[in-house]
């Protein structure tokens, strides 16, 4: 039984990546809330196949989240341990910035509003990774 039915969770955007955090508070994980968590971006307006969605698991393994149609499909392994300071940076490699690019970062819980702001957020983060 979960302490809470839904997983909390955070994420990031940094086009084409959606980094998402998975708290790991005794809810359900994300792993296994993918429908819903890849139904709560869609409900914010992401065109989820348009995307890169990675996730960290309660482990701090970095994996991917692959859709179709609008819907999670399935996992992809990526198998890289890192800070979220390193999956923004690994984002940055991998893609050309946009010089008129927007961030943000939403944080969402079931007792929580939704919040948006600039800049990608770094809670609780270990500067030493």
């Amino acid at each position: 039984m979960y302490l809470h039915s839904r997983a909390q969770y955070s994420y990031s955007v940094e086009p084409p990546f959606i980094c998402i955090i998975d708290h790991n508070d005794g809810a359900r994980s994300v792993t296994n809330d993918a429908e819903r968590v890849i139904a709560d971006l869609v409900a914010d307006g992401f065109r989820v196949d348009e995307y890169v969605i990675i996730y960290q698991d309660s482990e701090g393994v970095w994996d991917r989240m692959l859709t179709a149609d609008g819907a999670f499909l399935c996992f992809e392994s990526v198998c890289e341990l890192k800070s979220r300071r390193s999956a923004s940076s690994m984002a940055r490699r991998r893609i050309a910035r946009q010089s008129e690019g927007r961030q943000w970062s939403v944080s969402r819980s079931p007792a929580a509003p939704i919040s948006k702001g600039k800049g990608l957020k770094h809670d609780n983060e270990d500067d030493n990774h």
